[in-house]
């Protein structure tokens, strides 16, 4: 390369070197968690930030500020007048929206982040079920870390046990833009006098329409993903294992044998009738039984034979119940309407299309339960 060149390249790198700007660490407020709700007047947006502060004087290392304004920006900028310290997003981790934001839409503040080169496309999204702001600062006088860091640390592990699909800003916007698949974000609220996620919300597009319980977000999970042994508490009717209950007769008499199992396993979905809209799920699950209500002696295949059909048999009836209720949300977050757009000439299909079809799908889950290890548990 001309020496000329290798000037004109090391001036560049100066000069771009030289426009970096510095901060003390001690003027920056980090942003850990960013909470967005809209004013009671639904004129303006009121953000809640949880910051990490890094001065010696402060008396916490965490902070709750808020501030309004009409873009998420604005208030942003409304709480940093109001505060010692520089907002910076670089190490945003969690970004929740209040009830009512989400059933507006939430596309508009994912575009702000999606925007913004500091914050990492990892940061998790979820909702909550009243504003952000009492959210954030009910939680902060519960929990005796950050309330910030509590919030993310609840999601994230029940991500890593794989009882939930991934809720990061990543996943949100490649399934929002797929046509034929809605997303889904986990719904946090205050439980038993402590944060907690309690339940899993739907979306059709961005906007928020239902929600479903925990357990039925462990199957939208299963549907998903392959999963490694992950938790799972069920409850089989208990009259066809009474057999195998020493003791049984002088039991109280009860209709339900509660268990919990490790469970791990894949499904495989396929359009078997493209014009009447009918679909197949074979779900192929292996299964580790930890616990159960009472007593079972599993001496032989028979038994476990049993309680791999009485498993199986549940897990189906919850698949049909969940995609039941997706439907009457129109929200359909397992993607059936991707399995049909392929079918379609180019792939094309827009959303309001498949909102009009998704109402009258039907689906078989055939669910292959399999047992791996037995014994007597209890």
């Amino acid at each position: 390369m001309p020496a000329k060149k290798v000037l004109h390249l090391l001036t560049i790198l100066i000069l771009l070197t030289a426009c970096s700007p510095s901060r003390e660490i001690e003027r920056l407020g980090i942003i850990h968690t960013l909470g967005i709700d809209v004013t009671d007047d639904s004129q303006q947006i009121e953000t809640t930030m949880v910051i990490f502060q890094f001065d010696d004087q402060a008396e916490t290392l965490t902070k709750n500020i808020s501030g309004q304004g009409k873009t998420v920006r604005g208030a942003r900028n409304d709480a940093s007048s109001q505060s010692a310290y520089h907002l910076a997003a670089g190490q945003l981790q969690l970004q929740l929206f209040g009830k009512e934001v989400a059933e507006q839409g939430v596309l508009p503040y994912l575009n702000m982040l999606v925007r913004d080169a500091n914050a990492p496309d990892t940061v998790f999204l979820a909702v909550t079920n009243q504003k952000t702001k009492e959210m954030l600062d009910t939680g902060r006088e519960l929990t005796e870390i950050s309330i910030g860091q509590f919030l993310h640390g609840v999601i994230e592990q029940e991500k890593k046990e794989h009882k939930i699909p991934r809720s990061d800003l990543q996943i949100f916007s490649r399934t929002y833009f797929e046509p034929g698949q809605d997303p889904w974000l986990p719904v946090l609220d205050i439980e038993e006098e402590l944060p907690a996620m309690v339940s899993m919300g739907m979306f059709q597009d961005d906007r928020y329409v239902g929600e479903i319980s925990l357990k039925d977000a462990f199957y939208l999970n299963l549907f998903l993903n392959r999963i490694p042994p992950a938790p799972l508490e069920l409850s089989l009717p208990r009259e066809p294992f009474r057999d195998y209950m020493p003791g049984h007769e002088d039991m109280e008499s009860k209709d339900d044998l509660y268990i919990k199992i490790q469970l791990k396993g894949s499904t495989n979905t396929k359009l078997v009738d493209e014009d009447g809209l009918h679909y197949q799920t074979d779900v192929k699950v292996k299964f580790r039984l930890d616990e159960s209500s009472e007593v079972v002696v599993v001496k032989d295949e028979k038994v476990a034979e049993l309680f791999e059909k009485e498993i199986a048999k549940k897990m189906e009836e919850g698949y049909g119940s969940l995609l039941k209720k997706l439907q009457d949300m129109q929200s359909d977050p397992f993607g059936f309407g991707t399995y049909y757009r392929v079918q379609k000439k180019k792939g094309e299909m827009t959303s309001d299309e498949w909102r009009e079809l998704y109402p009258d799908i039907s689906v078989d889950f055939n669910v292959d339960a399999e047992m791996i290890h037995y014994g007597t548990i209890q």
